[in-house]
């Protein structure tokens, strides 16, 4: 080396020097701060990867904390909803026993008092049960996100519905008064035997539930017991099930005079061969049924084989009949004997009722007399003076019509002289005015009148129908009617219920509710309405019954929203233990890129000292080597 203004073994010591002054200082930082990466020069790829992990951890860590807030917030709602569900298992008892006929009118008040107290506490409890200032139970808790992730789509969402009890109940539809509600008569044994439900035409109709929807074939003919026996078959796919009753009222048409008469028939509802009904029924007056005991006893004397149910109405002049499997019920060759003055003869009239015991569409008639007796009404000549001479034959039966006679003495002379003759043939005046004479045949057998030898003792002779009638050789003939039906049935109205909101569609509605019409609706009915448990009660009996399905309803609905909270608070257990798994394995990857290791630091640091001391040595001995410069010049 000789060498004086670069000397090289000193800029190469004092390069290595600095070397390792740098990573001495770069290792003292890293055991100081505790990071490898102290700034994005020490690692540019890491310190991305850093930060990205950054944000997922911190973002977990926080997602945890919300999952921890879902669960505390759910279960508060479920500790509520258990206290609805215990009401509501109280109300269900009350229910039960008020269904009871063993309690008095006093009873059932204090037994719905409590029920009226127990809706009051369960308005209350939705209406305050609170979660950090948030109503929980009201219906206004909708759609409400969990962040439960670091990205925006990390979220679960909790709707919890409105348990106020204006809002529990049981949804319904009920069909329309078509041929399932409405009295028919029928025209034939045949048809009467086979007891159907008098629909003419197959319909489909579509249920959408909570669950799914499903297509439903009506097949022309089917009952309605069969038609609800078919969709409760279909529960699993929609959630909708569906139960038939049938309620019948039976009323005796008002007569004219007081009397009692045999009423017999024919009752069939669940039996394949009808019954025989007989009961002995009193008229106590000119206006009113005194008596129906019998004849409810006597029906109430089949219901194991018919199935039908029979009570008497609480007006005491009608009887109400009830199958709560809604089979149809059908009533056939119905006839009344009454003992009186042989004139009246009461018909019945069959009318359906709705779930509240309502009449409902037209009632059928049957066995009305009127409609298959003969009928001749005749206006006699005027002045009504005649000689003694003046003789009419009615029946060929001669009736003397003695001078100023009037017409109630030629109304007795008619009858006395039917009833001599054994004829069913009866007088009276027609109601109008002036009064005109009416000659009526029960039994339907053709009328004659002769007007006498003279042909001038009857000014007009008309038959029932008000039509005219042409004398032959003087003497006048009316025929019978058609004869009238003396049977009618009457199908069940069908019930769809669920405790979830439904609808029902059908492609072929019906435009009206006369009878015979062949569908299940009028309209297609849309969505259900719901019976709430805020308007139910247990005053009576069938109140209570009721009431019964509406709180069975009603606890299904709880049962499924705290269905939905379990699921969220296991939910969000499983979240938390997951993401807490996550934040775990990240924060152990992020501190290998991150954390510095202090062991290998130390040795760095250590080994830079040593290094740093030994390049301080030979720093001074390369600049030693100068010297030897020296000693060539002083030479």
């Amino acid at each position: 080396m000789s060498k004086i203004n670069t000397h090289m073994p000193a800029v190469n010591t004092l390069y290595h020097l600095d070397q390792n002054m740098r990573g001495m200082e770069k290792a003292m930082e890293r055991i100081a701060s505790g990071k490898r990466i102290n700034n994005a020069g020490d690692d540019a790829a890491g310190a991305a990867i850093v930060n990205r992990m950054t944000s997922q951890i911190r973002g977990l860590e926080n997602a945890i904390r919300n999952a921890a807030d879902a669960i505390s917030m759910s279960q508060t709602a479920e500790g509520a909803l258990n206290e609805v569900t215990d009401i509501l298992q109280r109300m269900r008892e009350l229910s039960v026993q008020g269904a009871s006929g063993s309690y008095s009118g006093a009873d059932r008040q204090s037994l719905n008092a409590e029920i009226v107290e127990l809706q009051k506490e369960l308005q209350r409890i939705a209406e305050t049960t609170y979660f950090n200032d948030t109503l929980l139970l009201n219906g206004t808790f909708q759609d409400t996100n969990f962040q439960i992730g670091h990205q925006d789509e990390h979220s679960h969402t909790l709707t919890i519905e409105d348990v106020r009890p204006t809002a529990l109940g049981q949804y319904e539809i009920f069909t329309s008064q078509t041929g399932f509600s409405a009295a028919e008569p029928v025209t034939s044994t045949t048809a009467f035997g086979s007891n159907s439900s008098r629909i003419a035409d197959a319909e489909n109709i579509t249920i959408y539930g909570h669950v799914g929807s499903t297509t439903i074939d009506i097949k022309a003919g089917q009952s309605a017991k069969s038609i609800a026996e078919t969709v409760t078959a279909t529960f699993d796919e929609t959630g909708v099930k569906a139960n038939a009753e049938t309620r019948v009222r039976l009323s005796l048409n008002k007569i004219t005079a007081a009397m009692s008469g045999t009423m017999t028939f024919k009752l069939l509802g669940m039996n394949s061969v009808a019954e025989d009904v007989t009961a002995i029924v009193d008229f106590g007056s000119t206006t009113t049924i005194s008596n129906l005991t019998e004849l409810r006893n006597s029906i109430n004397a089949k219901t194991g084989k018919t199935g039908i149910h029979a009570t008497i109405s609480n007006d005491l002049e009608s009887i109400d009949l009830f199958s709560p499997d809604g089979y149809t019920i059908g009533i056939n060759e119905f006839d009344i004997v009454t003992v009186g003055d042989g004139v009246a003869h009461p018909s019945l009239s069959v009318q359906a009722l709705d779930k509240d015991l309502n009449v409902v569409g037209a009632p059928a008639v049957v066995g009305d007399k009127s409609s298959q007796e003969t009928r001749m009404v005749i206006t006699l000549s005027d002045p009504l003076a005649y000689t003694g001479t003046d003789d009419a034959e009615i029946m060929g039966v001669t009736v003397d019509l003695s001078g100023n006679t009037s017409l109630e003495d030629t109304i007795a002379s008619i009858n006395t002289a039917m009833a001599a003759a054994g004829l069913d043939v009866f007088a009276s005046n027609d109601g109008s005015d002036p009064a005109n004479l009416l000659i009526r045949s029960l039994s339907g057998a053709n009328i004659t009148a002769n007007d006498g030898a003279t042909g001038n003792l009857f000014d007009t002779v008309k038959d029932g129908g008000g039509n005219a009638l042409t004398a032959a050789s003087n003497v006048f003939t009316a025929t019978a009617k058609t004869a009238s039906n003396d049977s009618c049935q009457v199908a069940g109205v069908i019930k769809f219920t669920s405790s979830q909101i439904f609808s029902v569609h059908t492609a072929t509605p019906i435009s009206s509710a006369g009878v015979g019409n062949a569908g299940l609706f009028i309209d297609s009915p849309g969505a259900a309405s719901i019976n709430k448990l805020s308007d139910g009660d247990i005053l009576t009996i069938r109140n209570a019954q009721d009431f019964l399905g509406v709180i069975d309803a009603s606890l299904k609905r709880i049962d499924a929203e705290r269905g939905d909270l379990g699921a969220t608070i296991n939910r969000m257990e499983y979240t938390i233990n997951n993401l807490s798994n996550v934040v775990m394995n990240s924060k152990a990857a992020k501190s290998r890129i991150y954390d510095s290791d202090i062991a290998q630091e130390t040795s760095n640091l250590t080994k830079s000292q040593i290094l740093q001391q030994a390049a301080q040595a030979m720093l001074a001995q390369a600049n030693s080597t100068a010297q030897n410069i020296l000693s060539l010049l002083r030479n």
